[in-house]
């Protein structure tokens, strides 16, 4: 801890405080951590470093209708009650990258829920394919049945939608990711846009696997990087 400490600097801790100013619940932290920077140490961070999961585990080959993946990272499917299985980690997987580089979740502000969630997704990615579109039963809150974007509430800011390569050019301009996203060549973002693109498709069969992420240009050169950083 000594190590981490002293190339990332000590955690900076944010009080918790109640809106009502009563005393926190013993089910509440007293402080926060604000996220570590890994791209100010100048180079790539270490390859022994893993993803453990995302929120719990399960066989393989189970599919399951109850998922307790923390909701910025779940995937469609799990947001409107169909079965889940290998696929959703996938799609965790690609939230974590995003915000490994932008310091923010992409399908969230503020504390969202299902549908906040969903409506990131489809302003994201597009809109749900059927059946999921219809099972959505709050769709009607922020689109028209064609897609189309409800503004009249929205600030002019929201009021168009974000594509993803737009959300990850974005990355350089908007702090605190632009301390990291500057860091990236235009060859890493195209790159990052490729691993997100295979991740983020709609129906969990056509997501890749964690064999064909391997096999990407953009991750093989990581991987190179990364051993080189840890023999010299």
């Amino acid at each position: 801890m000594a190590q981490v400490h002293g190339c990332l600097g000590s955690p900076i801790k944010q009080a918790i405080s109640r809106y009502d100013n009563n005393p926190l619940g013993p089910e509440a932290p007293s402080y926060a951590v604000s996220p570590a920077h890994l791209f100010q140490l100048g180079r790539p961070p270490r390859g022994d470093i893993l993803i453990l999961d995302f929120g719990e585990a399960s066989f393989a080959s189970e599919l399951r209708k109850q998922w307790h993946t923390p909701i910025v990272l779940k995937a469609p499917e799990a947001l409107l009650g169909e079965p889940v299985g290998q696929p959703a980690d996938i799609w965790a997987f690609a939230c974590t990258v995003f915000a490994i580089f932008d310091n923010t979740a992409l399908f969230a502000s503020g504390m969202p829920n299902s549908d906040d969630i969903l409506a990131e997704i489809v302003d994201t990615l597009g809109r749900l394919p059927e059946p999921w579109w219809q099972k959505w039963n709050y769709r009607g809150e922020f689109y028209e049945e064609d897609g189309r974007k409800k503004t009249e509430d929205l600030m002019e800011e929201y009021q168009e939608a974000r594509p993803l390569a737009v959300r990850i050019r974005q990355m350089r301009s908007s702090p605190p990711a632009a301390r990291d996203a500057e860091q990236l060549s235009e060859e890493d973002l195209a790159g990052l846009q490729e691993l997100l693109e295979h991740c983020f498709r709609y129906k969990p069969e056509d997501r890749v696997t964690a064999e064909d992420i391997l096999k990407l240009d953009w991750i093989r050169k990581l991987s190179v990087d990364m051993l080189y950083v840890l023999e010299s």
